[in-house]
């Protein structure tokens, strides 16, 4: 039995000699290497029958929200601690509330409304400018424009009406600790010409990651998000994710995960469950 236990831990110990900082939400420090190429697809569905008021406070919502998204990435390595990456994607909202006939058009808050539109698309280049193997930290710094969905005040809600160019930046960081991996991302975008439907963003995410083995990466973080439209309140959000991201070949990844928002102000209270897959080649 003892046998058995000492090389359970020499596999554990030893897959983990590799560390992968991959996460759910919370962006690695780690480039493509240059020439390669990675595709990532991913769906997430978020629900909520409840919201957080502007005070922090909850109100049960008179019916549901539903929010179905798929997201696609392109991304390629282009020199040694740079690459780039592509993003966009496709939302379908559903809100089942009462007391609102209009089925034409989604507002957030409208009730009664359906739709489904492209996200933001956006470009990011992604540098590490700094590592030190030995103790197994790094920087990196990411930036890139995007073009960015508006929001314009409806009555007490707020809907999508156009779009507008934004700059986004991030700085990343990540500890290794054998067999752990921690990273942060600390985010900001704003619009290069503000008007009163553009908005602002800044959002953090921390997650730690077990190298379990070669194939398996069981993960946990915490993702803050603070969007602050031009002439309206501030949304705001905070979430817990766990999941797993499961490794079956060098070159394939799929992950797994559920977040449930604990905390925020003028947003629906949701609860999100994601899927996604990635090559790299």
């Amino acid at each position: 039995m003892k046998a058995v236990l000492l090389a359970l831990l020499l596999t554990l110990v030893a897959g983990a000699q590799d560390l992968d900082g991959s996460k759910i939400f919370t962006t690695d420090t780690t480039p493509l290497e240059p020439g390669s190429f990675n595709l990532n697809f991913s769906y997430l569905t978020s629900n909520a029958n409840s919201e957080f008021i502007g005070g922090g406070g909850r109100a049960l919502l008179n019916g549901g929200r539903q929010s179905q998204l798929f997201n696609l990435s392109v991304g390629a390595g282009l020199a040694e601690n740079l690459d780039v990456t592509i993003t966009s994607g496709l939302n379908n909202l559903q809100d089942s509330l009462q007391g609102d006939p209009d089925e034409e058009e989604f507002s957030l808050g409208g009730g009664g409304a359906r739709g489904s539109g492209l996200t933001n698309l956006n470009a990011s280049f992604r540098w590490r400018f700094w590592q030190d193997e030995e103790e197994g930290r790094s920087l990196a710094f990411t930036a890139g424009p995007a073009l960015n969905a508006d929001l314009q005040r409806n009555g007490d809600n707020y809907q999508v009406n156009g779009s507008f160019l934004a700059w986004q930046q991030s700085l990343l960081f990540r500890q290794d600790f054998d067999p752990f991996v921690a990273n942060l991302e600390v985010y900001y975008s704003f619009p290069i010409q503000p008007t009163d439907a553009t908005f602002r963003q800044f959002s953090t995410n921390m997650g730690l990651g077990w190298n379990a083995n070669d194939w398996l990466l069981p993960v946990v973080e915490l993702n803050y998000s603070s969007v602050t439209p031009a002439m309206n309140d501030p949304i705001e959000s905070l979430s817990v994710t766990g999941g797993l991201i499961l490794k079956p070949t060098d070159f394939w990844q799929l992950s797994l995960g559920v977040q449930r928002s604990v905390a925020g102000r003028n947003i629906e209270n949701y609860t999100s469950f994601t899927v996604g897959t990635s090559v790299s080649f």
